[in-house]
């Protein structure tokens, strides 16, 4: 009797200890067979992880780890493919074991879960409409005029503003009905349609910007223009005919003109159209521009020409024949021999100019123009009106004379016009009485602006100090 119950405590025991086996075991296996089966993925997930830690502690350069780190994505990828077929299998596998041990062992499932708790009442209220829309109102169906404004800062609203006090005037949405003011402004099936068509500009953007304004000035006609060129004459300044010349289409867009004027006219620009309107008139027209802009400048730059020489032939004589300036030269000359204490019978003519640098050792305001003029004015006052002899030397054109007066070289194939024959005669005289007035002076080479600056000069100065002393 003895023997039996010990017998059955031995046995009791074992299936215990058993028991703690098995519940052991069910505990480890799940995450044996997991790192069983992952193993190529948790191993470069460690080596990581490692290789990270030990550059973060030791304060180092943490590139040589990049390569890892900035493709963490790819590395889990990788692995997982490698590892793809034994994780399914694995987890195919696990809901049977599960079903075989529970059925083997005592385990006890949870309670269920409570009850979900009951629907909330039905309510007889619609959900409120969304923010900034009226109740009632569909959107635009129909595609709309947009108005182009630039909008402001909600925080307008906040001050006391119009558009605060704007906002509480929602009461009148109501005076606009919705459908009328889209169907008043929607964008029409054709405008669609010839937006969707817009091309490309034939000619340059800046060129059509530029001819339109030109036109919009001067009000410009194709066909008033096409028969200036054709009739060689044109009333327009030449100003006009060069920004016509400059703006007008190269050959690759004429070509590009014509062929959209082929299919479909309507689509060309103003200026597109005033060119090739011009184009099928004159087919020649860039050549026939060049041809009147030439004469139009001929023209113009004759009846700029003509008045200066006829003004520097007058201040040559002049020059020439100025009892008063002959008198001043005269009065200069002898109150130099005496400051010099010598007996000089001329000098060059340009230090008439000098005369303000030498200053008195009494007054030093006082200069050798000052010590002369009044003399003049006390001695001889009808030297005083000198520039009275010498109205045409102080004239612009007089000094213009080297930059406008350049005939031959400006046109040199049109010698046989009538006006370039007037204006090489003229030339040719004031050459003589240039060349008389040098010899009259006694110079022996000085150019024509030169000689007439200096006495330029001379007269302005000696005006300014006449006017100190009336």
């Amino acid at each position: 009797m003895i023997e039996k119950k010990e017998k059955e405590g031995k046995t009791e025991r074992d299936s215990n200890k058993q028991d703690l086996i098995t519940n052991h075991w069910r505990f480890i296996s799940p995450s044996y067979d997991f790192l069983k089966c992952n193993w190529k993925l948790i191993v470069p997930l460690a080596v990581a992880t490692c290789l990270f830690s030990a550059t973060f502690f030791t304060k180092k350069d943490i590139t040589f780890a990049v390569n890892i780190w900035v493709f963490p994505g790819f590395a889990v990828l990788i692995a997982s493919m490698v590892c793809s077929d034994e994780l399914h299998k694995w987890i195919r596998s696990r809901p049977q074991e599960l079903g075989r041990r529970q059925s083997n062992s005592t385990f006890v499932a949870p309670p269920p879960p409570p009850p979900c708790a009951p629907p909330p009442p039905p309510t007889f209220y619609p959900p409120p409409p969304p923010p900034n829309t009226m109740v009632g109102r569909k959107r635009n169906r129909t595609d709309c005029r947009k108005l182009s404004w630039e909008t402001l800062s909600p925080d307008l609203l906040k001050q006391e503003t119009i558009w605060k006090r704007v906002k509480k005037c929602d009461r009148l949405e109501i005076i606009f009905d919705p459908e009328d003011v889209v169907r008043e402004f929607s964008i029409s099936p054709s405008q669609d349609e010839s937006a969707k068509t817009k091309r490309e500009n034939a000619m340059n953007d800046k060129k059509i910007f530029n001819i339109s304004i030109v036109m919009s000035h001067y009000k410009l006609k194709a066909r008033e223009v096409a028969q200036c060129l054709v009739s060689g004459t044109s009333d327009l300044t030449p100003d006009v005919l060069r920004q016509l010349l400059i703006f007008a289409p190269d050959d690759r867009e004429a070509r590009a003109i014509r062929k959209q004027a082929r299919e479909n006219e309507s689509l060309l620009e103003t200026a597109e159209r005033f060119y090739h309107e011009i184009a099928t008139s004159v087919p020649t027209y860039r050549e026939r521009l060049r041809t009147v802009l030439l004469k139009a400048q001929f023209e113009e730059r004759v009846n700029q020409i003509k008045p200066h020489l006829e003004t520097v032939i007058t201040a040559c004589q002049e020059l020439v024949t100025s009892e008063k300036l002959a008198t001043f030269i005269e009065l200069l000359l002898t109150m130099g021999n005496i400051m010099n204490n010598s007996n000089v019978s001329a000098f060059k003519i340009a230090f008439v100019t000098k005369l303000m640098d030498y200053k008195s050792s009494v007054n030093k305001e006082t200069s050798v123009l000052d010590y002369l003029t009044r003399v003049i004015i006390k001695k001889c006052p009808h030297i005083a009106a000198l520039e009275e002899d010498l109205k045409h030397v102080l004239k612009q054109d007089v000094e213009k004379i080297n930059k406008e007066c350049i005939i031959e070289d400006t046109f040199p194939t049109m010698t046989a016009d009538k006006k370039i024959e007037e204006l090489l005669a003229l030339r040719k005289t004031l050459d003589r009485k240039f060349y008389v007035l040098v010899r009259y002076f006694g110079e022996g080479s000085i150019k024509a602006e030169e000689l007439f600056e200096i006495f330029t000069t001379l007269l302005r100065q000696f005006e300014d100090v006449l006017k100190t002393y009336k």
